[in-house]
C-alpha cells in the first residue's frame, strides 16, 4: 500500500491518535512498523496451524468494522482443540481503550480459572 491510502485505512479504522496523524514526521516513522504489522497479519492467516490443546478465549468489538463474528469466528476455532468461547464487548476494534477495566476483568477471571483448574 502507498503511504496515503495506508494513512486512509489508519484513518478509517479510528485507532491511530490524531497526534499521531497530524504530524508528518511521527506518522512518518511509525509507517514502517505499521506497515509491518499488518503484513505480520496477513502472514500468519496464510500460516498453516498448530492447534494448542487448551481452550480459546476471542473478544470481539460490536461495531468493528474490522473483524466479524460471524466471518473470522471459524478461523479462530481451528487454533485449539478444545474450544472457543467469544464475548463481545461494546466498541469498536480498539475497545481495549474504552473498556480497558471490562477487559481487565474479563482476563483476570480467566486466569483465576485456568490457575483454580491445574492447581
Amino acid at each position: 500500500l502507498s503511504d496515503s491510502t495506508l494513512l486512509r485505512i489508519l484513518a478509517g479504522l479510528g485507532g491511530t491518535p490524531p497526534e499521531l496523524m497530524g504530524n508528518p514526521a511521527l506518522i512518518g516513522a511509525v509507517l514502517p512498523v505499521i506497515r509491518a504489522d499488518f503484513q505480520l497479519a496477513i502472514d500468519l492467516s496464510r500460516s498453516a496451524v498448530t492447534p494448542v490443546s487448551m481452550p480459546t478465549d476471542l473478544l470481539l468489538g460490536s461495531q468493528d468494522k474490522l473483524t466479524s463474528l460471524f466471518e473470522d469466528y471459524a478461523g479462530w476455532t481451528r487454533h485449539s482443540t478444545a474450544g472457543c468461547q467469544v464475548s463481545v464487548i461494546d466498541g469498536d476494534h480498539f475497545f481495549i481503550r474504552s473498556q480497558t477495566i471490562l477487559v481487565a476483568r474479563l482476563v483476570g477471571k480467566k486466569l483465576q480459572e485456568f490457575a483454580l483448574n491445574e492447581g
